[in-house]
């Protein structure tokens, strides 16, 4: 799997911490992402809850029969994930993100929540190598999730790169000695490439924070997940995760 290559550009953002440029109090952003042919990108959403349309677009290949054209795959709450392809008909018009499920049906919105992250699936004639992700940058001090035992794709819910050690999953998660028992979270690092990491802990249950998999020890330098950066998360067992905004003081 690819990493979706991102260069953040923010239209009139007033939170310094995250490259601002300007000083409105209109909080709007973006960010372009690469989209290779005939492979998966992690599309992350660290702007608040938007639909499929508004963040990713539909400047991709669409086609009448779901198996021709993009599909990006969503986690929608209660219903779990679920696979979309752009439609249009026979013409070339009347473009929407379907289920594959029921192509043949109007979808309508398509929620992306905040903190989440989507595959996204190029089929290999798909002639666009771009992503562009737009939403409001969010500006509350916290931010609640419920993470399920097991695989979660999620992004840092707020727009910022965040140290690996200061999220709040690690004084949330399950924290174990043995790595098969901690929770996990695996993501792109530029110049290494996607690592896993778990939440260590000592015989007595106390948390020493995150370490590499391969090595079973903390790592030599910070490490960060960048900002537009999706990562899984495997979970132990169901918890709520709350995150507080690192630029919330800069509002």
């Amino acid at each position: 799997m690819k990493k979706t290559v991102i260069t953040l550009a923010v239209v009139a953002f007033a939170a310094a911490a995250v490259q601002a440029t300007t000083t409105s109090a209109n909080i709007v952003g973006y960010y372009k992402g690469a989209k290779p042919a005939g492979e998966y990108s992690i599309i992350a959403n660290n702007f608040g809850d938007t639909t499929l349309e508004a963040m990713i677009g539909l400047n991709h290949l669409a086609s009448p029969f779901s198996a021709s054209a993009d599909k990006v795959s969503v986690y929608t709450p209660g219903l779990g994930y679920a696979t979309y392809a752009l439609y249009q008909d026979f013409g070339g018009a009347n473009q929407e993100w379907r289920s594959v499920d029921s192509f043949f049906a109007t979808q309508g919105d398509v929620l992306v929540e905040q903190g989440s992250a989507v595959f996204f699936d190029a089929v290999a004639s798909s002639p666009t190598t771009e992503v562009i992700a737009a939403g409001e940058v969010p500006s509350e001090q916290y931010f609640t999730n419920n993470i399920v035992t097991g695989l979660n794709l999620l992004s840092v819910p707020f727009s910022a790169e965040v140290a690996l050690d200061s999220l709040a999953f690690s004084s949330q998660g399950t924290a174990s000695f043995f790595s098969a028992s901690a929770d996990k979270i695996s993501f792109y690092t530029p110049g290494v490439g996607y690592k896993t990491y778990y939440l260590a802990a000592d015989f007595l249950g106390n948390v020493n924070g995150w370490y590499d998999i391969d090595t079973s020890a903390a790592p030599t330098s910070t490490v960060s997940i960048e900002l537009a950066s999706g990562f899984f998360y495997d979970a132990q067992s169901d918890f709520e995760y709350v995150e507080t905004n690192p630029y919330f003081d800069n509002l």
